[in-house]
């Protein structure tokens, strides 16, 4: 899959992201899935420099649905609960920086 990089917070250098899927012969409870046309906050693991490809970190750990709510804006849900798309991507933001 390529995606598209809306926002680059650490390690992005590039508009795209390749990374393969691996291709299930049965379906594994928790495995991350991917919609043409959806918005997702990725963790990834840094690109190998063999084929340029990454893949998320821990499994579907690195993996974050944005959705919309009518009239209220976009979410994602961590930790069982619903944070506010923007609060989320400041929040990494502001935790990077302190590790610096």
């Amino acid at each position: 899959r390529t995606f598209k990089i809306d926002v680059g917070i650490k390690g992005v250098m590039n508009k795209e992201v390749k990374f393969i899927e691996p291709n299930y012969v049965v379906t594994i409870p928790g495995a991350p899935s991917y919609t043409e046309g959806q918005k997702y906050v990725l963790f990834l693991h840094k690109p190998s420099e063999k084929t340029g490809f990454t893949n998320p970190v821990g499994f579907n750990q690195g993996h974050f649905h944005v959705y919309k709510k009518e009239g209220k804006g976009e979410f994602i849900k961590y930790g069982g609960k619903e944070i506010e798309y923007k609060q989320f991507i400041e929040t990494i933001k502001d935790t990077l920086a302190k590790q610096k």
